[in-house]
């Protein structure tokens, strides 16, 4: 996943204007589970969390990752519908 140069700017100039913050990123893996991939891993920065929507032969299946020291670790999540 990529984000765009000029969506990474736009976000963190709203960050800096607003009260919100940026806790995390998601996104999916439309061809298998949520697992964090070798890309992600090696992109991954501290102080985020990593939501990740796996999509795969048994449906759709969620899970969220933190990074600590240089691994993804998994972070509780709760899904509600």
């Amino acid at each position: 996943y990529v984000l765009g140069h000029q969506a990474h700017l736009q976000a963190v100039r709203m960050e800096a204007r607003s009260k919100l913050r940026i806790v995390g990123y998601y996104h999916s893996h439309p061809q298998g589970g949520p697992q964090p991939s070798l890309r992600d891993r090696g992109e991954a920065v501290a102080g985020m969390s990593y939501l990740i929507v796996g999509i795969g032969d048994n449906g759709i299946d969620c899970a969220a990752w933190r990074l600590e020291g240089k691994r993804l670790v998994p972070e509780p999540l709760e899904v509600t519908e």
